[in-house]
């Protein structure tokens, strides 16, 4: 999955995992909260819903604002492990059709 979000400049691009503005700080006169996300932000946040890891963590400037792009990796099933699945479920919902048992 692709993400891109606000980023941090170059002083805290290292430093914590996030970093909150004060509003008004990112834009005038805007009352809303921006969280700026360094390298290390990205990557724990990613570990929340499960993915594996994130890749090409990409730092540009939008506008004369920070932005932070990368790809999200998920983890990998081993070969045939949906398959497995799918043959489980199916003979589950066979067996619990009515007009099955004896």
């Amino acid at each position: 999955m692709l993400v891109e979000t606000y980023g941090v400049g170059p002083e805290d691009r290292n430093g914590p995992a996030i970093r909150v503005f004060e509003p008004g700080e990112v834009y005038a006169r805007d009352e809303f909260v921006y969280w700026g996300f360094g390298d290390a932000g990205v990557q724990r946040i990613a570990r929340i819903p499960g993915f594996s890891r994130v890749e090409s963590l990409v730092d540009v400037e939008v506008d004369g604002d920070p932005r932070i792009i990368g790809r999200l990796v998920a983890w990998k099933l081993p070969d045939g492990a949906l398959n497995s699945l799918f043959t489980r479920q199916e003979s589950v919902v066979a067996a619990a059709a009515p007009g099955s048992w004896s």
